[in-house]
């Protein structure tokens, strides 16, 4: 009876501890995690220490819940519960030998004869104690939800289940070690088999609806690489003389490229909207930090996944995390590498071989899976983001004989590295830029050829573009998020699908961010739905550019204007061969640039060109009328200053 009681006390006060965490995060970020949990993140530690990937093992380890859904919600509330109890139990094993080895030293003789106590306390609050150090110390880059309030919490739950144990617990009998090892054994192996059930059946769990093969036509596979800060004129391809982008070239020679691409802005988190909703930011309304993707706005996974498709992500920068609303829609998100780094580490990660290893991983299982449905994969790849420490061989690949003291780390915040900085030292700051790029490009090369091995690579519409560009002075800064000029949001753009897509076709037309989703929809044969890009007339909304890249046209159906924006104060409008830039801040001024002769825009013509400006101004308020009529309030992120202080700390924000 002694021992029953200590295990379910035990497990019943970590279920109510994860149960609380449940309830926290559906209150502040609507996604779920079991990692985040004391007792699983320990579990997880202590499973690393000897070598072993947990996540690997149980893939819902990893996964984020949208807990928005009643689904996810009901299942990731088992999930916890099952998963804290069952470790619990194993925590109690392991605990109570050493407790009583203590009692009986001479030094402990004070603990109490009745040591179980002290095991339970410990199962259940050292686990939520040191995961709360541990973020402290570290300052991990997401909402960890291991504040002091969560501690407390613990301790007060923990602290009812003592006077239930003492309750419960009348005699002070020594309890026998070894019989409790092997009940508890026993109730650890049950806990297992439920949560293996559960595991199998979260692994066949689909949301939403699902489009029956025989009910369709056959669908290609898609594939949508996103690289991270990487400018268009550094690649080979696009006339870049260094050879940064071998497998790159190689996909552009067998497809279409795509020569000027503008960005919806110069920062991660409203471009990656931008190109899964196919909405401009100020429709979308996420032009800050501290905000999310509305929960009315239709996402391209979602309309994917209705049509029959497998959707996974795969990402692995601090603004493509779940809380941003990005998992909408696909049935797998994983985000895991961004939330196991510190604020020391971020901007030092190597992440593309990892990442590229867990999309061939994911495809392999497709294909032992039977391919039942036509996947969708969305990887993003970070390297290329500062700071610039590309690993060897590529770090002195473009650069091999400099001898001086510039490195790539600490891009954003070193002072040797500002816009007097020697010319010398400037160029191996590009070099090692390029070597990232060189880098992230095997990578790539990497998950081609897993395509290749698995005989989908001519099946599959593969799409590769960045989010936005890199500054190295050009117009006196450096990095991205501070301006609206041609090299932080011109972006590459290559799409390549030899049964639609003829081989080596430039487009030398202007297009969007915006325009990538429904073409990726087009490509698949699927119909664009009324409802998605939140303009049914696609005036503002983006388009489908299948006909450019298939008809030989160099416009889409009418000229386009492509806008850009800036945290919702400045603003770029290119139409033609001219860009007006308007800035939101007093006493700055508007630029006009003709970008054919003036492709570096160091020239401004606003005083000199006053009918150009007056036609710009009008489209451009034209299209904010517009998005203002249409546009849907933003959610709120309710951990916005949790979020902001890392991103704060990872110098994103000032």
């Amino acid at each position: 009876m002694h021992i029953m009681a200590v295990f379910l006390v035990a497990s019943a006060s970590q279920a109510i501890v994860a149960l609380s965490y449940v309830f926290r995060s559906f209150r502040a970020t609507g996604i779920g995690r079991l990692d985040e949990i004391g007792v699983v993140w320990l579990s997880e530690n202590v499973a690393a220490v000897f070598g072993v990937e947990v996540w690997r093992v149980v893939p819902v380890w990893s996964h984020a819940f949208e807990l928005s859904l009643l689904d996810d919600l009901l299942s990731f509330a088992a999930t916890a519960v099952v998963f804290s109890g069952c470790l619990t139990c194993c925590y109690v094993i392991a605990a109570t030998p050493l407790v009583v080895l203590l009692r009986r030293c001479a030094s402990f003789n004070h603990i109490p004869r009745n040591e179980l106590y002290v095991t339970v306390t410990l199962a259940v609050c050292l686990p939520e104690v040191l995961r709360a150090t541990h973020a402290a110390l570290s300052a991990l880059v997401v909402p960890a939800f291991v504040k002091p309030g969560a501690v407390l919490t613990t301790l007060v739950i923990c602290g009812v289940s003592m006077l239930a144990l003492r309750w419960i617990l009348r005699s002070e009998r020594v309890v026998d070690v070894g019989l409790q090892v092997m009940v508890g054994g026993g109730m650890t192996a049950a806990a297992l088999v439920v949560a293996g059930a559960m595991v199998v059946g979260y692994s066949g769990r689909e949301s939403g609806a699902r489009v029956s093969s025989l009910d369709r036509p056959p669908l290609p596979n898609l594939m949508l690489i996103s690289i991270d800060s990487l400018r268009a004129d550094h690649l080979h391809c696009y006339g870049y003389t260094r050879e940064t982008s071998p497998v790159m070239d190689r996909i552009a020679e067998e497809g279409a490229r795509f020569e000027t691409v503008v960005a919806a802005s110069s920062w991660t988190l409203p471009t990656h909207i931008s190109m899964l909703t196919a909405l401009p930011p100020e429709a979308h309304g996420v032009v800050r930090d501290g905000l999310r993707l509305p929960d009315e706005v239709l996402s391209l996974a979602q309309v994917l996944h209705d049509a029959g498709y497998t959707t996974s992500g795969f990402v692995s920068g601090p603004y493509l995390d779940a809380t941003y609303g990005f998992m909408r829609g696909f049935e797998h998100y994983d985000d895991f590498s961004i939330r196991k780094g510190s604020t020391l580490h971020a901007h030092r990660w190597i992440t593309g071989p990892a990442l590229a290893s867990r999309v061939t991983e994911y495809l392999t299982r497709w294909d032992e899976g039977g391919r039942e449905r036509p996947f969708f994969v969305f990887l993003h790849l970070w390297d290329v983001h500062y700071d610039f420490i590309p690993p060897s061989p590529y770090d002195k690949m473009f650069d091999p004989d400099y001898q001086g003291g510039v490195t790539g780390k600490d891009f954003k915040d070193a002072d040797h590295i500002h816009r007097d900085m020697a010319a010398r030292d400037l160029e191996h700051l590009v070099a090692l830029y390029d070597g990232e790029i060189r880098f992230v490009d095997s990578s790539i090369g990497k998950v081609t050829d897993a395509l290749r091995a698995l005989g989908v690579y001519e099946d599959t519409v593969l799409v590769l573009t960045a989010d936005h560009g890199e500054e190295f002075f050009e117009h006196g800064r450096k990095g991205h998020r501070k301006a609206l000029y041609e090299e932080s949001i011109r972006v590459p753009l290559i799409v390549r699908y030899p049964p639609k897509v003829p081989a080596a076709r430039v487009v030398r037309s202007l297009v969007r961010q915006i325009d990538l989703a429904p073409t990726l929809l087009s490509l698949a044969g699927l119909p664009i739905p009324v409802t998605f890009g939140g303009d049914p007339l696609r005036r503002y909304a983006g388009q489908d550019l299948t006909s450019v890249m298939t008809s030989g046209h160099e416009q889409p159906s009418e000229p386009i204007a492509a806008f850009s924006e800036l945290h919702g104060d400045d603003v770029a409008i290119r139409y033609g061969r001219y860009k007006l830039i308007r800035y939101g801040e007093p006493g700055r001024i508007d630029q006009l640039f003709e970008l054919t002769a003036d492709p570096g825009e160091s020239t401004n013509l606003i005083d000199e060109r006053s009918d150009v400006v007056r036609t710009m101004d009008t489209m451009l308020s034209e299209r904010i009328g517009f998005w203002q009529r249409a546009k849907q309030d933003p959610a709120a992120l309710n951990v916005v200053a949790d979020q902001q202080q890392q991103l704060r700390a990872l110098g994103y924000i000032e």
